[in-house]
C-alpha cells in the first residue's frame, strides 16, 4: 500500500461467532451460485470441533514449503 509495510497478524476466524461466519459463507454461496442453501451456524460449530483452534505461527507456515 503505497510502499508501506505492515507487520500485523491477521485475526483468525476463531475471533468471529459461528453466526457471523455462517452469514458470510451464505452470502458468498448465494452470490456465486444463485440459489445455494444457507450455511447453518451449527455446521460451523461442527467444523470448528475438527480444526485447529489457534492461528498458525509464521514459523509453522514457513515449514510447509
Amino acid at each position: 500500500m503505497n510502499g508501506l509495510t505492515f507487520s500485523l497478524d491477521m485475526p483468525g476466524l476463531y475471533a468471529l461467532p459461528d453466526d457471523d461466519i455462517a452469514a458470510v459463507l451464505t452470502y458468498v454461496r448465494r452470490n456465486w451460485d444463485h440459489g445455494a442453501s444457507a450455511v447453518e451456524p451449527r455446521t460451523i460449530t461442527k467444523l470448528r470441533a475438527t480444526t485447529r483452534p489457534i492461528p498458525w505461527t509464521e514459523r509453522e507456515l514457513l515449514k510447509i514449503k
